[in-house]
């Protein structure tokens, strides 16, 4: 659904993943919004408790931000498209 989504509404500026928070799932919404996200753009993840946030930032040559959560395993991450 979230490929379909996301080509009816593209570009966009603004993702947030705040859905399941498995390592697979995190990678795989990433991987899908980033081409739709307009250059300038941010996608923001809530509950970044393992590493495919900032394995994602990597890969798409960007530099993660993370603001610490209220747990001590959990942050907010924030990646912006250049």
């Amino acid at each position: 659904m979230l490929p379909r989504l996301l080509g009816e509404v593209a570009p966009i500026d603004l993702f947030i993943h705040d859905a399941n928070h498995a390592y697979s799932a995190q990678l795989r919404e990433y991987r899908c919004a980033w081409p739709y996200l307009r250059p300038g753009g941010v996608l923001v993840s809530d509950d970044v408790g393992n590493p495919a946030f900032v394995e994602f930032a990597a890969e798409v040559d960007a530099r993660p931000y993370l603001v610490p959560g209220s747990r001590m395993d959990s942050a907010v991450g924030l990646v912006r498209k250049d």
